[in-house]
């Protein structure tokens, strides 16, 4: 029998290539679930950590990272943006177009003719928030848009600017007539267009005069109302200065209102109240006789108004018979070169039975003497 020699070292060396793991490329998305004990263990990843079913996770492709975010951020992120939402609606509605109407306008002035009465005015022509409120109830009865203090504050400034122009416009016209149809002051058609081409701001006023023009009155020109727009006995307390308390509807010396002094501040008579701050000592009358004084003083006021018309027809056949010669035609003239009464008597008769056309007539005493003829000539052919 013959025996192989083996040569030394070589009996290793098979083992080693019989036990030799065959070496099999692993993809790096596919790892052995189990792999064998000689071969070499492949690097493992990291745990993951669970996620809470309650909170969302966003990966990061460039560095595999994961970001959980907690309910109670969510929550507070929905509600700010909730509250974004509601403000920027609440914003918008503010700036809602409001398309404002003739009725809506006298509503307005009418409520804050009421918050005048009220006392609810201040001393630059604006109100308190209790007047604004009172307009802003009387604008929403008149339409179904709704309307906020705000759009009624941008209203009256825009009024208020308007009547502003009108009265600078009434002062700038002198000798112009007016118009009863169109609540405006007119002129002839030559003088109306030269007048509108200097003042382009007055052409509002050149077909129609101000809207409401009798509220705007009232409540910006100062004048005193009478009637249903008398100011009422509480409002005269209020721009006196003095407390409702000092009249109490049932008091018995509601006629005499005993001396009231300035009291400290540990006075022990707290029932004692000062009328104004800073004054040591103040007097207050009854309202009787507030009310007397006012009454007197509405009198004199009328009439100091009644004496113009009354007067207008003395000044203006005046003025006439002054230049009656100069105005009226040249071809009127006798051989004195005198205009003969019969002539103009009817003039004359006519101031003595209209005022209200005598004083049109003194309106013009500023124009020129052909505007004073032109009217007069009118007034002769009618």
């Amino acid at each position: 029998m013959i025996e192989l020699c083996k040569m030394p070292g070589s009996e290793s060396s098979n083992n080693d290539r019989v036990f030799e793991p065959e070496e099999v490329p692993i993809s790096s998305c596919q790892w052995p679930t189990s792999p064998s004990p000689a071969s070499p263990s492949p690097a493992l990843l990291p745990p993951t950590t669970p996620v809470t079913p309650a909170a969302a996770t966003y990966a990061d492709d460039d560095y595999s990272t994961q970001l959980s975010v907690l309910p109670a951020f969510q929550s507070s992120q929905s509600t700010s943006q909730s509250t974004s939402q509601t403000a920027s609606q609440t914003a918008s509605q503010s700036r809602l177009r409001i398309s404002w109407s003739s009725a809506m306008d006298e509503a307005m002035l009418l409520g804050l003719l009421d918050a005048k009465k009220d006392g609810w005015e201040t001393d630059n022509g604006n109100f308190k928030t209790y007047g604004w409120n009172m307009a802003v109830e009387a604008v929403r009865r008149a339409t179904y848009q709704t309307v906020n203090k705000n759009n009624l504050d941008n209203r009256w400034r825009s009024n208020k600017h308007t009547w502003q122009l009108w009265m600078k416009h009434k002062n700038q016209i002198s000798g112009w007539t007016w118009c009863a149809d169109r609540e405006t002051y007119i002129n002839d058609p030559e003088v109306m267009n030269e007048y509108f081409q200097h003042h382009p701001d007055m052409v509002i006023f050149q077909h129609q005069g101000p809207a409401f023009r009798e509220l705007n009155e009232q409540l910006l020109d100062g004048k005193l109302a009478t009637g249903q727009y008398a100011v009422g006995s509480r409002a005269m307390r209020r721009q006196l200065g003095i407390d409702d308390d000092l009249y109490p509807p049932s008091s018995s010396a509601s006629n005499y209102l005993p001396r009231v002094s300035g009291t400290t501040a540990d006075s022990p008579s707290p029932e004692r109240k000062r009328l104004r701050k800073g004054k040591n000592e103040a007097y207050a009358e009854p309202i009787l006789g507030l009310g007397s004084v006012l009454r007197e003083m509405n009198k004199e006021i009328l009439n100091a108004l009644r004496e113009v018309p009354e007067k207008a027809p003395e000044k203006a056949t005046r003025l006439f018979l002054q230049e009656v010669n100069e105005i009226l035609p040249e071809d009127w003239k006798d051989s004195d070169e005198v205009i003969p009464y019969r002539r103009y008597a009817a003039i004359l008769r006519i101031f003595a039975s209209n005022p209200a056309m005598a004083q049109v007539y003194l309106g013009f005493s500023n124009s020129s003497k052909e505007q004073r003829c032109a009217f007069i000539m009118d007034i002769l052919e009618e």
